[in-house]
């Protein structure tokens, strides 16, 4: 049985989408089981990361499982990740595919990508035959990036490799399929890495608004609304990443193991204007 949690995103639904596709026998862990994609044949586990007897109940020996990272702050993060690591262990399962981040280090300016290598340390201490699939930035977040039109941002001339959510979940799709993954580190990203300033110029050009970049030592015109005060720093360290140059890095995992082109953040742009309002005024 093929296990994926995180069905109710794009990367974990593409991945789920694509396997029952292909007739693969696929469970489902959600916590809301409303919330479940409606997917042929697939059964449904509810079952929290932190819910030890959820989780004994939704892995079982021989599984292939996905285990979606979950967005919170570093404490928390960890001792969710660690409590699904021990009940996989536990479970036997045969195979555990992560969802971790491009380039994470302990060493890593980005703080998130720093909890996905304490991640991947738990997941290698574990025992488990595991296989990590490390994404770059979603093409989503260039939007969440702006503030009527401008990125205001400690980004420097570093370049990002925008990468669009569901080639992410082809990637995960195709390591759970068959065995012969275990071990394997895959970058899955866009086709090409761009600068901060040709992101915004991106924009400007394919949806005809004035978006732009500014470099500044702190990312004050970006949006703030709605997001929780642990992520606020956090986002800080991402931007100072860019500068860095750890989030530049173009992988090939999404052709060469997902089966498909990558596509480039113009198609996002293209397919999402609603989200590039004109500025006002």
């Amino acid at each position: 049985m093929i296990v994926v949690t995180g069905a109710t995103g794009n990367v974990g639904g593409e991945a789920a989408r694509l396997l029952t596709a292909d007739g693969h026998p696929v469970r489902l862990v959600v916590r809301d089981p409303k919330a479940a994609p409606g997917l042929p044949g697939v059964e449904v586990a509810v079952a929290g990361y932190g819910d030890q007897d959820a989780l004994a109940r939704a892995l079982r020996p021989g599984d292939r499982v996905f285990m979606v990272s979950i967005n919170a702050d570093h404490d928390e993060r960890l001792a969710l990740h660690r409590s699904f690591v021990t009940a996989a262990a536990r479970a036997q399962v045969a195979q555990l595919v992560y969802l971790s981040f491009l380039n994470a280090s302990h060493d890593s300016v980005f703080a998130h990508s720093r909890s996905h290598a304490e991640t991947e340390d738990m997941i290698r201490d574990s025992g488990l035959p595991f296989t990590f699939v490390r994404t770059s930035l979603y093409g989503n977040v260039l939007a969440a990036f702006h503030l009527n039109g401008l990125m205001r941002a400690p980004g420097g001339t570093g370049r990002v490799s925008w990468v669009e959510r569901k080639d992410c979940g082809a990637v995960v799709a195709a390591a759970l399929r068959e065995p012969g993954h275990e071990g394997a580190i895959y970058d899955a990203t866009g086709p090409e890495a761009l600068t901060l300033a040709e992101s915004s110029q991106r924009v400007a050009d394919l949806l005809g608004v004035p978006y732009r970049y500014e470099d500044a030592d702190d990312p004050a015109a970006l949006p703030a609304e709605g997001i929780p005060a642990w992520a606020i720093p956090v986002r800080r360290t991402c931007f100072l990443a860019i500068a860095a140059g750890e989030l530049g890095t173009v992988g090939d995992a999404v052709q060469r193991i997902g089966g498909r082109d990558p596509a480039p953040i113009d198609r996002y742009i293209l397919e999402h204007p609603g989200e590039f309002p004109a500025p006002p005024g």
